[in-house]
């Protein structure tokens, strides 16, 4: 069944399908594995999302929540909060696979510091990547240079911590969690733009079931992709805010006051014939921009870095930022 739910009102419809949903919750069976309340927002305007739980109540919109996104795919045959949901409903689809599920979980070598890393009030502290069997607490402002960063404690920060960085990837392992729950605080991370943590920013280990939370807002905006694939992420969302970001985790929770867009950029590989960068992508972008898009062309068409805007200069930019190895 393929339907449209704007506003509660239903009519039919053909989807054009990213083969890359900007969430993916990988709950298999559980009740609310997506779930939304208050009167959070969430905008998705070049991209869906896709819940693989086979549960009938698998997705749970309440309040004054909106969900909206190119397409919401479902594997039962019915949203019963879909008065919430603005875009088009596809039901009965298969499950996806992890489709991080070959992306090797770093290995800790010897600690940097084996006790918790705390950054007091009004301090600034530099750290270089590594090993930190104790977590980090921050309370203060903490630069980190690039590289991995592997901890077995909490990597958590309060109201008054500032959180800045780029090419770094954050791994949580055994039951460490990340809690960024204030939406007074500043988290300013960017994931590598090369390598093999290309593109993620968290990445809490599999079988790490801790529940994380992070509070996005105007100075907290997750870049790259949430991966946690056996744990929830809580989201706690203040004024309106927008970031290129990804979220493959095994279920979601939305709530709070605030509308916030998840940006989803292209690839160099933006005709998908599986190879990157050529002259052929290129030339499909160009042909894009005219109003003439390939079928198997990035689902975002010419709104390539996904901002809602089609075919600007900053689409033109983006494209060959990205094209060049660099970030959307």
């Amino acid at each position: 069944m393929l339907c449209t739910a704007v506003a509660g009102a239903f009519e039919s419809r053909t989807s054009a399908q990213s083969a890359d949903p900007a969430i993916i919750v990988l709950d298999p069976a559980g009740v609310s594995s997506l779930s939304m309340g208050g009167s959070a927002g969430v905008r998705l305007p070049g991209s869906g999302v896709h819940v693989n739980s086979s549960s009938p109540m698998a997705v749970h919109l309440a309040g004054s929540s909106i969900l909206e996104a190119q397409y919401l795919n479902i594997t039962t045959t019915s949203v019963p909060d879909v008065s919430h949901f603005i875009g088009v409903l596809n039901t009965e689809r298969p499950a996806l696979a992890d489709p991080l599920l070959a992306l090797v979980e770093p290995v800790p070598g010897a600690p940097v510091q084996t006790a918790t890393v705390i950054v007091t009030v009004e301090t600034t502290l530099t750290l270089n990547p590594g090993f930190y069997p104790g977590g980090i607490n921050v309370r203060g402002n903490l630069l980190m240079n690039p590289g991995v960063y592997i901890l077995d404690g909490d990597f958590s920060a309060n109201s008054q911590a500032r959180i800045n960085g780029e090419g770094v990837v954050v791994f949580l392992r055994g039951a460490a969690n990340l809690d960024f729950s204030s939406d007074n605080m500043t988290f300013q991370l960017s994931p590598p733009s090369a390598g093999p943590y290309q593109g993620i920013g968290i990445f809490q280990q599999r079988g790490n079931t801790a529940t994380s939370s992070l509070a996005v807002s105007a100075s907290s905006r997750p870049q790259g992709t949430i991966y946690m694939p056996s744990s929830q992420l809580n989201i706690t969302a203040s004024g309106t805010i927008a970031s290129v970001a990804r979220f493959v985790v095994n279920r979601l929770n939305v709530t709070g006051s605030g509308s916030f867009t998840v940006i989803v950029c292209g690839t160099p590989d933006f005709n998908g014939d599986g190879d990157f960068g050529t002259d052929a992508d290129i030339e499909a972008f160009f042909a894009c921009l005219g109003g003439n898009c390939c079928a198997t062309c990035f689902a975002g068409g010419p709104d390539f870095n996904g901002d809602g805007d089609f075919g600007t200069d900053a689409d033109i930019e983006s494209f060959f930022r990205v094209l060049a190895g660099g970030a959307c």
